[in-house]
């Protein structure tokens, strides 16, 4: 064999077992088939290629440059097929046997009609004079010329079919994998055509050889490219079954040698004749016995190589056992970014899970819950659930979600968002990012995450609906405890309301008679505060236990919030956030009013203290967003907050941590968003 032939003998042995590769991966699946078919292709180019540098016999090296020539010709309409196959859906006219019969018999036809027309030579290589390369010319005749510009038309539909597929891309993947076979094969094609067109204007057959040579080893990396962006070997599978079949393999020879060409010598010998037969029954028999022993070690180096998906599988039923009980969001979310960091690697782990309201959501480490908020549109969450699947990052931003939740993922490294959908409704939104990042997960990958996501699903539906049962639960007795109240103070209200107002005539009359009495005066005072603190405590009371029914009208924002921030102290800085889309709004104007002052009275009196402001200066923002079918108003403050253990009091009536509170300002808020929702 020539050295110069060993290009294309390592290609032909890389490419035929890249093909019997992923073909035994899977052999059922339409994708592995065309791809093995290419690839086996390729491999038969390189092989009649090695051939012809090879022979020793000038009549035989032409001979096969002829197989060649008509064999390449064929191959911009094979991968013109290949493509239908693998980038288009299986409903597409491309994909029809007729069409791909009809793709592959039009080349076939010229080929043999043109047979005479394409000159091939053979070039010796220099020094070696029985090794050598071949060079096909083109006649300018009507066959040939249809011939070449059938395999460029070939060559530019494949192309422009990949073009379009890559456009209606869903995902990067898909797009990685489809930019795969776009920079490589045609270019290749293009590289063969550059090169046989040249071949003419170079001085010796090494030149052409070399330019050839660097072809061969090109298409063979860009064929393994391909295959590892689709993900279509199953390397660990592979390597057991040839593990197993190589030991038995060696046991059998070894056992023939030492034992059964003996027990033939002696048999013939016994007999007087020889019988290759009889060895051949010989081995076939201790193959057929041996057989069962070889799917036991295969089975056995198997479990050796998939240790870390039986690893995987022990970890996702140890978290199923782990989620069964409902222990809370916090623990929820430490459990699965727990087994999220030992199966994935995960540096980053987090969920973005519903608050009260549908639209707006938590984001949960597994450091707790962060303060950090968003509120998802309609829109976003209809893609979401559309979807269904993971969603890596570079992905998500076609969905079109919140600015600040992408810049948020973007900062925190996350690379795939999983959607947790259940019921055609977005529970809520896992999403992680590993060490070793750049490539992101494969496609296999991406499947378990995807299952594991169905998992979580089913687990977290199940943990909203019992937090649901609890607020209601919650919202029921605080409800009980409220009526109570109501029933209690309700019929002495007016009593109270009645001696307080004699009471402060009394004060103010005594005022009068003696106003020189600086005593009588200072205790009249007194008296009159006191009675006034009583009747606007009746009054909040008497609010609180009946809101009427809203009046809903247009009501211009802007001098509302005015009027509610006239009140607010110097010494607060105060920041609104009112879009000129939300000028206009149809509510109603008193209760929303009421509600906006109470809650701005709440944030004053957080950061009017100096030594509780969070971060020095007292602030408080209010800030307005018309939604699909909702406005929604937030009121916020950098105060320090709410103490987790008093959060489900605080709309309780008469419950307050201020001084001289009522308690009833929140209670009131409460009672109108309820009314009026």
């Amino acid at each position: 064999m020539s050295p110069y032939s060993l290009p294309a003998v390592i290609a032909f042995t890389v490419n035929f077992t890249l093909a019997l590769l992923i073909f035994l991966s899977d052999p059922r699946s339409d994708r592995h088939r065309w791809f093995a078919g290419l690839i086996l292709a390729f491999s038969i180019w390189n092989l009649i290629e090695a051939l012809i540098i090879s022979s020793p016999n000038p009549a035989r090296a032409h001979l096969l440059s002829y197989v060649l020539y008509r064999f390449i010709y064929l191959m911009p309409g094979l991968f013109l097929v290949f493509v239908a196959h693998i980038a288009t859906r299986k409903s597409s006219r491309f994909r029809s046997s007729l069409v791909a019969a009809a793709i592959l018999l039009l080349p076939a036809v010229l080929l043999f009609v043109s047979r005479r027309q394409f000159p091939v030579r053979l070039l010796p290589i220099d020094a070696h004079p029985r090794a050598y390369y071949y060079s096909v010319g083109l006649l300018a005749t009507p066959f040939a010329l249809l011939l070449t510009l059938t395999a460029l038309t070939y060559l530019g539909l494949a192309l422009a079919l990949l073009l379009r597929c890559r456009r209606r891309a869903t995902s990067s993947r898909q797009r990685r994998q489809i930019t795969s076979i776009l920079v490589g094969f045609p270019a290749f094609f293009l590289l063969f055509l550059t090169s046989w067109l040249l071949a003419p204007f170079r001085r010796t057959a090494v030149q052409i050889y070399l330019l050839g040579a660097g072809f061969t080893v090109l298409v063979s990396i860009s064929l393994w490219v391909a295959a590892r962006e689709y993900g279509l070997l199953r390397i660990r599978r592979l390597l057991a079954g040839g593990l197993a079949f190589t030991v038995f393999s060696a046991l059998i020879l070894a056992f023939y040698l030492l034992v059964l060409r003996s027990l033939s010598s002696v048999v013939s010998s016994a007999f007087g004749f020889q019988s290759t037969a009889l060895d051949v029954a010989l081995v076939l028999g201790l193959a057929l016995i041996v057989r069962p022993a070889e799917r036991t070690l295969q089975n056995l180096l198997e479990q050796i190589f998939q240790r870390g998906v039986r690893a995987y599988r022990r970890e996702l039923l140890q978290l199923s056992e782990d989620l069964v009980d409902y222990r809370g969001r916090e623990f929820f979310v430490r459990r699965v970014c727990r087994f999220l960091r030992a199966n994935f690697d995960a540096r980053t782990c987090g969920f973005a899970l519903p608050q009260d309201s549908t639209d707006v959501f938590e984001l949960w480490t597994s450091r707790g819950k962060s303060q950090v908020r968003f509120r998802f549109p309609a829109r976003f969450k209809r893609a979401l659930v559309r979807k269904g699947n993971p969603v890596e990052l570079a992905d998500l931003e076609e969905l079109q979600p919140p600015q600040d939740f992408l810049t948020h993922l973007r900062n925190e490294g996350v690379e795939v968002v999983v959607p947790l959908v259940a019921q055609k409704d977005l529970l809520g939104i896992l999403f992680f990012g590993r060490h070793r990042s750049g490539g992101g997960l494969d496609e296999e990958s991406l499947q378990i995450v995807g299952v594991l996501g169905n998992e979580l699903s089913v687990t977290l539906a199940r943990n909203l609906l019992i937090e649901r049962v609890e607020a209601r639960e919650r919202e029921q007795a605080r409800a009980d405890r409220v009526d109570a109240l109501r029933r209690l103070l309700a019929g002495v209200a007016h009593e109270i309301r009645n001696p307080l107002n004699t009471i402060a005539t009394a004060a103010e009359t005594l005022s009068r008679r003696e106003p020189d009495d600086p005593l009588v005066k200072e205790m009249a005072d007194i008296i009159s505060t006191e009675a006034d603190r009583m009747n606007k405590l009746l009054t909040d009371f008497l609010r609180l236990q009946r809101v009427r029914s809203p009046q809903v009208r247009e009501v211009e924002l802007r001098p509302l919030l005015d009027r509610v921030l006239l009140g607010v102290p110097e010494g607060v800085r105060i920041a609104v956030d009112l879009p000129e889309t939300c000028q206009m709004a149809r509510v109603d104007g008193q209760l929303l009013e009421q509600v906006l002052m109470n809650l701005v009275a709440n944030a004053v009196d957080s950061v009017a203290s100096a030594s509780t402001s969070a971060a020095g200066v007292p602030h408080v923002s209010v800030r307005v967003r018309c939604e699909e079918e909702a406005l929604v108003l937030s009121v916020e403050d950098n105060g320090p907050g709410i103490p987790p253990d008093i959060r489900n009091r605080i709309f309780d009536p008469f419950f307050t941590t201020k001084p001289e509170g009522t308690g009833l300002g929140l209670a009131i808020v409460h009672n109108i968003v309820n009314v009026t929702r």
